[in-house]
């Protein structure tokens, strides 16, 4: 059976996503070595014994913030994965399927980087006077 072979455009487009997948696991890396976490929630897994939680770092960054969720499950090692906030946050509230809980998290996050935002900003007024 002869295997089908990518076109330049498909190879082009992988290349692409592997590579914002891995600047985004380089910014959420440094953010866990370097920064300490703006905001997290968390919430219980629906059918098992499992918890999830979110952690929000680097909220006033030009990118918007970096969200780690980690599933915890007991008797196994946690799993983590790296999103940026708002891809995360409009992924969670477009999803019809996804118990309230998680947008309740989702949103929550949301509230903390608008509210560190607005610090920032006038903390920068403050000092700009």
């Amino acid at each position: 059976m002869r295997r089908r072979t990518e076109t330049k455009a498909e190879l082009k487009a992988r290349a692409d996503r592997a590579s914002s997948e891995a600047w985004l696991a380089a910014h959420a890396l440094h953010y866990v070595l370097h920064e300490t976490p703006d905001a997290t929630a968390g919430w219980p897994e629906a059918t098992d014994a499992g918890r999830y939680e979110a952690t929000l770092y680097a909220a006033t960054a030009p990118h918007g913030g970096i969200v780690l969720v980690t599933f915890h499950y007991p008797g196994q090692r946690p799993h983590t994965a790296p999103y940026y906030l708002e891809n995360w946050h409009a992924n969670v509230m477009g999803n019809r399927v996804l118990p309230l809980e998680i947008k309740v998290a989702a949103s929550d996050l949301m509230r903390a980087a608008c509210s560190a935002r607005a610090r920032l900003a006038a903390e920068r007024v403050r000092e700009a006077s």
